[in-house]
């Protein structure tokens, strides 16, 4: 089922929390980008995520006590700001080690049942984490259900969408992977550049939630298909209402130029 609805972009109030750790715990070997890789996922919420400056934070080099500390003010800020009638996004993203069970900071564990628990209590509409990590999908929820014939429906308005959603570099039991060619992590590398216009299929100069997951889960899997373990995110949804979420929005604040020195085809 697909609702080509959309939710008007700037009516909805966004918040990010941005987590990067390149030192875990205990024998994790340390990380080259994790804590890069999540600057760079704040720059795009800026840029074309509809993120303020003062409702982004990034954490680098954090222990678990600081992401609780962040998730903890981020949810008395939302609670005095977001009104009944407010419609609101909360983004978490994280990038670092992990395993099966928690998620590792500079020699400290952050539960993964406790982190999803944490941002799906959030006060906002919609709750998007995204996580990076090695064995990741153990954030995943298994859900039973059938599948059945296509089928139309009609919607006289566009409702907004409310949930919480999650994306995960790797499916469990897989590593996320490194690459010292894209300077970065391989999928949150394709994240950025889907937010940044790659996933815009229909070329509405729009980024939804589906177009973005399908462009990162392609390009993580093809990247990785010559590596010794395939990359394979997963995505777990819990979504109501009619319209599509949009995640980015392309023009954003900064511009750029590509000058090629020689002639040729490129």
């Amino acid at each position: 089922m697909l609702l080509l609805l959309t939710l008007a972009f700037a009516e909805e109030q966004r918040y990010a929390l941005v987590i990067g750790a390149d030192q875990g715990s205990g024998e994790d070997h340390p990380l080259r980008f994790a804590e890069h890789d999540a600057r760079r996922v704040g720059e795009t919420l800026l840029d074309v995520g509809g993120v303020e400056a003062e409702d982004l934070v990034v954490l680098e080099g954090a222990q678990a006590s600081d992401v609780r500390r962040s998730l903890a003010q981020l949810q008395k800020r939302l609670d005095s700001e977001v009104g009944p009638d407010d419609t609101a996004l909360v983004f978490v993203y994280y990038s670092g080690h992990a395993d099966s069970t928690a998620l590792h900071l500079y020699g400290t564990e952050l539960p993964l049942v406790e982190l999803r628990t944490t941002v799906e209590t959030l006060n906002a509409g919609v709750k998007l984490l995204v996580v990076d990590a090695c064995q990741a999908g153990e954030l995943l929820r298994r859900r039973g259900g059938a599948q059945v014939d296509p089928f139309e429906i009609e919607v006289a308005e566009a409702l907004a969408s409310e949930g919480m959603v999650v994306i995960t570099s790797a499916a469990a039991g897989e590593d996320a992977m490194e690459s010292d060619r894209l300077q970065g992590g391989v999928f949150t590398h394709h994240l950025v550049a889907g937010l940044s216009g790659g996933a815009d299929r229909d070329a509405d100069r729009r980024v939804t939630l589906e177009e973005l997951y399908r462009y990162t889960y392609d390009r993580t899997l093809a990247y990785t298909t010559t590596a010794p373990v395939m990359q394979h995110p997963g995505f777990d949804v819990d979504l109501t209402g009619s319209a599509e979420l949009v995640l980015s929005e392309l023009g954003g604040r900064r511009t750029g130029r590509l000058e090629l020195a020689e002639a040729g085809l490129y």
